[in-house]
């Protein structure tokens, strides 16, 4: 199994103070799934290869003093609907130091990826709980 997520969260962001600031916005995650299963039992073996676009709802606060800067992100989403429910967490923490101004950030941080969904009708059911998450260097760009 082989799992993939790829973020983008956009949020207005009011100061708070010269050096902090709280956001909210909008952002989608593209969760990739590819999979094979075999039965153990009879063999039959299947396959799913799926991107799924998730909407979410962000918030971010962060701050700032000289070229350090730490930030918090949480994404998130919960729908429940009549055969089933599906949950979305997407929680990213780091630090950096700007490179190139406000636009480029070396950072390191962690980050951790929640998707929980189940449903459940007259001739089928599932639950799928995937989680990932870690540490991470990287570089930041914005604008």
């Amino acid at each position: 199994m082989d799992m993939t997520t790829t973020s983008v969260l956009w949020t207005y962001n009011w100061g708070l103070g010269d050096t902090a600031h709280f956001g909210l916005g909008l952002g989608v995650t593209a969760l990739g799934i590819a999979m094979q299963v075999t039965e153990e039992i009879t063999g039959e073996t299947g396959e799913m290869d799926e991107t799924l676009p998730i909407p979410l709802i962000g918030l971010r606060l962060g701050g700032d003093i000289g070229p350090v800067r730490v930030e918090a992100t949480y994404a998130f989403l919960e729908v429940d609907v009549d055969e089933g429910s599906v949950s979305v967490t997407d929680m990213d923490i780091y630090g950096g130091l700007d490179v190139l101004g406000d636009m480029g950030t070396l950072v390191i941080g962690y980050r951790e990826f929640a998707f929980d969904a189940s449903f459940a009708d007259a001739s089928d059911s599932a639950d799928l709980d995937l989680q990932l998450g870690g540490p991470y260097v990287g570089f930041r760009f914005a604008f």
